[in-house]
């Protein structure tokens, strides 16, 4: 177990001003709408059970119809509709952090509060890492299972020029057939912007009223995060290879249940030599789910390991359907 001590925290003999250092890792895929809340899963993941089966009526097939007749003998057959399931799976992670109450009567702020200011951020993080696990295993399944139909891989093309651009976007969409264009919503690496902006591709439109602008291209907001998966070892033989997500509104929905104690404050009285220490755990369930498809793992409570793996998930609805399109490029 980790605590913190004084060695952990620079102690200044005389007061000067702190900040909290924020972490590096910013949450724009998390943030930028592409989750949404679903009350729903709400209520499951608040409920009993782990895994949850949604069921859902699938529409009428595009089956040729009848032509009238006066014949008496010519006889309609009735078609029949069909229902189908997701299965979603419900997370539980929690996390603690502790300090000697030494440490804080000798810096300030206690560490313990600012832990406390921390909290929220930090699980924004970690449901953004959960996301992108759910993506992996999403896109791992559809490569092994699918044909690859919901990616396409630039890096594997004719093209001279692999990086990203109109048409390795334009393909990836496509794979969505005449639904390409629910697609609004584009998430990207850092470097695939960069390679956009130098070439002066990137347009901001404003939000609303206010003095915001966002990025666009090709019509689609662009989100721009580096959790987003990156492969290959950075050589000129094994160059990185950069993955981007295009999404239709609702592509991940997600829920919240409550902890029988969320939050929880344990002190240890006799440790520091009986000063004291404070342990802070902080809990969470949840579940986060991609349209259109169900949990195939026996896995009770997966750890985002399992959540990126294949055989973890398994698409139950149509290409078309599943909203989303992966694009591959250096």
């Amino acid at each position: 177990m980790a605590t913190t001590q004084l060695s952990d925290l620079i102690v200044p003999e005389l007061w000067t001003p702190i900040f909290l250092l924020d972490s590096a890792e910013l949450t724009a895929f998390f943030n930028s709408g592409i989750v949404a809340r679903d009350t729903e899963l709400d209520r499951l993941a608040n409920g009993e059970g782990h895994t949850f089966h949604l069921r859902h009526m699938n529409d009428l097939p595009n089956e040729t119809e009848n032509v009238s007749s006066d014949n008496p003998s010519a006889r309609a057959t009735p078609k029949k509709t069909t229902g189908g399931q997701q299965i979603a799976v419900k997370l539980m992670r929690n996390q603690l952090w502790s300090s000697m109450d030494l440490a804080a009567a000798v810096h300030a702020p206690d560490p313990v509060a600012a832990i406390r200011s921390r909290i929220a951020a930090y699980w924004a993080r970690r449901y953004q890492a959960t996301a992108i696990a759910v993506l992996r295993g999403v896109l791992a399944d559809n490569e092994a299972n699918d044909s690859g139909d919901m990616i396409y891989d630039h890096t594997a093309s004719s093209a001279t020029d692999k990086t990203i651009g109109g048409d390795a976007i334009i393909n990836a969409a496509a794979t969505m057939g005449d639904g390409m264009n629910n697609l609004a919503t584009i998430a990207m690496h850092s470097v695939q912007y960069a390679t956009l902006q130098k070439r002066n591709l990137v347009q901001y439109l404003r939000e609303g009223d206010a003095d915001i602008r966002f990025p666009t291209y090709l019509g689609r907001r662009v989100v721009v995060d580096d959790g987003l998966p990156v492969t290959g070892a950075g050589t000129q033989s094994d160059p990185f290879k950069y993955l981007a997500v295009l999404f239709a509104p609702g592509a991940l929905h997600m829920g919240f249940g409550a902890p029988k104690n969320p939050v929880a404050v344990e002190r240890d009285e006799k440790s520091g030599n009986g000063e004291g220490e404070e342990t802070l755990a902080s809990r969470t369930h949840f579940i986060l789910h991609p349209t259109g498809f169900k949990y195939a793992s026996s896995q009770f409570n997966p750890d985002n390991v399992e959540l990126a793996k294949a055989t973890s998930w398994d698409r139950v609805f149509t290409r078309k359907q599943a909203q989303i399109a992966f694009v591959r490029t250096l």
